[in-house]
């Protein structure tokens, strides 16, 4: 059996983060819309979304920062073991060992816009379990998803068909993330209808915004695309 060295890295608890950024946006959301009719100003309602709707994605290492744990990930030809530190001392508080002859499928995702990746597996026995690394620093190394990768890929080369792990596609690889862009730019093109009527002043800033926010998701959805074709 080979091994390699024990990897660190920093993983964000997903659920709670989550939880954070939807309650943030919701509500955000909802609070200025009901200012924006109690004052009859709709500019408040486009305030009200820059702040609770863009600012977490432009700033989303701040958001994140109190759901950062540090991990170390040891893999082997047979598991990948994750073990969670605790966020004030340096001390393992749980260890989560994963065999690949008991994980029926897993999805990956990397970030094209920071070093950041996804790993969420399906065990055989039900459930899901999902991990996010962010802030990872390897040079000139593989990053830890790659190397996790490489292990599922040759467990799946000496694995029966029945056996092996199959890859899912990533959100922007599959027909609904493409509704989902779709539906991003026909809401942008209703902003600018809005901005053309009400608040002209505000239209180069929007028009740059969109064209940035929608280069970044097709240029996303070419990398999953490619990372599932090479991996599957």
């Amino acid at each position: 059996m080979s091994e390699i060295g024990v990897q660190y890295a920093k993983i964000v608890e997903a659920k709670k983060y989550s939880f954070l950024i939807l309650t943030y946006f919701l509500g955000g959301t909802f609070l200025s819309a009901f200012v924006a009719w109690q004052l009859h100003n709709p500019g408040i309602l486009l305030v009200g979304f820059l702040i609770f709707g863009i600012c977490p994605i432009i700033f989303k290492k701040y958001y994140r920062r109190p759901f950062v744990k540090k991990v170390s990930v040891e893999c082997s030809d047979s598991y990948f073991e994750v073990n969670v530190f605790d966020s004030k001392k340096d001390e393992v508080v749980s260890t989560h060992k994963y065999f690949y002859n008991e994980i029926n499928s897993y999805r990956t995702f990397e970030s094209t816009t920071e070093r950041s990746s996804q790993l969420k597996i399906w065990p055989r026995e039900g459930g899901s379990v999902n991990y996010i690394f962010v802030e990872e620093n390897y040079g000139e190394g593989d990053s830890l998803l790659s190397i996790i990768v490489k292990r599922i890929m040759g467990y799946n080369e000496i694995s029966y068909p029945e056996n092996k792990i199959s890859l899912k596609k990533s959100l922007f690889a599959t027909n609904i993330g493409t509704y989902i862009i779709i539906l991003l730019v026909i809401g942008w093109i209703c902003l600018l209808i809005f901005q053309i009527a009400y608040k002209q002043k505000s239209i180069p800033l929007s028009v740059i915004g969109g064209i940035m926010l929608f280069l970044q998701l097709l240029i996303q959805r070419k990398k999953d695309i490619a990372t599932y074709e090479a991996n599957k």
